[in-house]
């Protein structure tokens, strides 16, 4: 009976301990998940932030976007159609691309008007 009674008071302080163990445990876990969750709350709301911010420069580019298309539109509208070049200039295409021959002087304008090549 005393050997029972003995085993019985043993018993019961060796569960006590490990029941003290597991809620110190559990305590640390509880910490650090509370410590977890805190520093995911303040991940959470930096990019909140920052989208917001994001968001701010978004529309502020987008409205200088449509400015500048307002103003290449009146500028494309306003732009000379026409281009002149002097008469003794001659044309021709080269590559796809209208090309000038320039006459140089006197001498030139005269080879240029009769199509020769100086011999």
């Amino acid at each position: 009976m005393v050997r029972t009674r003995v085993a019985r008071m043993g018993l019961t302080a060796l569960l006590s301990a490990g029941a003290v163990a597991i809620g110190a445990d559990n305590s640390t876990t509880t910490n650090k998940a509370t410590q977890d969750v805190d520093s995911l709350r303040r991940a959470l709301a930096d990019q909140v932030e920052r989208n917001r911010l994001l968001e701010v420069r978004v529309k502020e580019l987008q409205y200088r976007l449509r400015e500048l298309e307002i103003r290449t539109a009146a500028e494309t509208r306003l732009a000379p159609q026409t281009q002149s070049v002097p008469e003794n200039w001659r044309p021709f295409q080269f590559n796809g691309t209208t090309v000038y021959i320039i006459p140089l002087g006197a001498e030139q304008t005269a080879i240029m008007s009769s199509n020769t090549r100086p011999k």
